[in-house]
């Protein structure tokens, strides 16, 4: 299931850069700023896209969930819990 995004990663990663080395052949090598920054750092994001897309899977969520229940902006209503439980007892 969540091989599907590794290709997905690896397009949105390398778009800037092919369209980088378009800009860069059609005007005799002259650099554009913005489009060698988006190059660099959306190629130097590949590896963060894909250790999250790795890391999401049920018990690091399940985890993430029970280490921030502190937090107002991560607290469930019981629905949610409830919902949580029947789920688990279905599968």
């Amino acid at each position: 299931m969540r091989l599907r995004y590794y290709p997905l990663i690896l397009i949105i990663c390398w778009i800037m850069g092919t369209i980088n080395r378009f800009y860069l052949f059609a005007n005799d090598n002259e650099p554009d700023f913005t489009l060698t920054f988006l190059h660099v750092m959306m190629g130097a994001f590949q590896g963060l896209f894909n250790s999250i897309v790795y890391g999401m899977n049920r018990d690091v969520l399940n985890s993430v969930r029970e280490s921030c229940k502190f937090l107002p902006c991560c607290t469930g209503s019981k629905d949610d819990e409830v919902q949580e439980h029947e789920l688990a007892s279905q599968a």
